[in-house]
């Protein structure tokens, strides 16, 4: 199975990094803890799933600064099918929050990919998040992907929240590889594919719900031979749910 691609593409816990949680354990001295756990009916990063297409159970734990340090881990399950042994995906990053203005933020920080039992997919990130009012840029990137690769990922997302409780979200996003290992069965190849994600979260029961639609412009050909099938690059509805404490 070739895992060009999948080694760099792998990892979500950026959303989950200063997401305002309300419900944070206060430590004292401005310290809190910000503690999510869910489920997905498809673990989908970057437009590609990461659990061929079934539900995935993800959860993280941060903790964060008066000054705006924080640490955390963000682990879920995963399934990247034959010749893979992984069954986890375990995230853990530090970085700094900088609040420029009320409406104007700046996220940097350092993410580590581990993967239990495929160690070879294991990877270091860095990113930088400029969040403005209820839009969001985003850059990441990795040098060390299998060893020697390299590769880049950038966003940009808007959230608009239609009442206290429901919001509309949008993203578009390109990940570049740097090599041309997006190869088609006829020889084409190119070395960056764009994917994008549309829906909408809501409050109720105490948990928060989401609902998307997930896609990305890679071909039948491209995702088979760069993922090893040809079903987990095309449009799907996501179905997830949170819980926040």
């Amino acid at each position: 199975m070739n895992r060009k691609i999948a080694t760099f593409v792998a990892g979500s816990c950026l959303p989950f990094l200063f997401a305002g949680n309300v419900n944070a354990v206060p430590l004292g001295e401005g310290f809190e803890l910000d503690i999510e756990v869910g489920a997905v009916s498809d673990y989908r990063d970057k437009g590609i799933s990461q659990s061929l297409g079934d539900p995935a159970i993800q959860g993280g734990v941060t903790l964060t600064s008066p000054i705006g340090l924080y640490t955390g881990v963000w682990v879920s399950s995963v399934d990247y099918g034959a010749g893979v042994d992984t069954r986890r995906e375990q995230d853990y990053y530090v970085g700094w929050y900088v609040p420029i203005t009320d409406d104007l933020s700046l996220d940097l920080g350092v993410l580590r990919y581990e993967y239990p039992k495929s160690s070879e997919l294991n990877q270091t990130s860095s990113y930088a998040i400029f969040r403005y009012l209820g839009f969001e840029l985003s850059y990441q990137y990795s040098d060390n992907v299998r060893g020697d690769q390299s590769g880049s990922y950038t966003s940009i997302a808007y959230m608009y929240p239609v009442n206290d409780s429901t919001r509309l979200m949008a993203r578009y996003g390109v990940v570049d590889a740097k090599d041309n290992v997006i190869v088609t069965n006829s020889g084409n190849s190119r070395s960056r594919y764009n994917e994008g994600e549309v829906g909408i979260e809501k409050d109720l029961w105490g948990v928060t719900w989401k609902a998307s639609y997930v896609d990305t412009d890679l071909s039948k050909s491209e995702c088979l031979n760069t993922q090893g099938y040809d079903d987990i690059c095309s449009g799907s509805v996501v179905i997830g749910v949170t819980k926040s404490f």
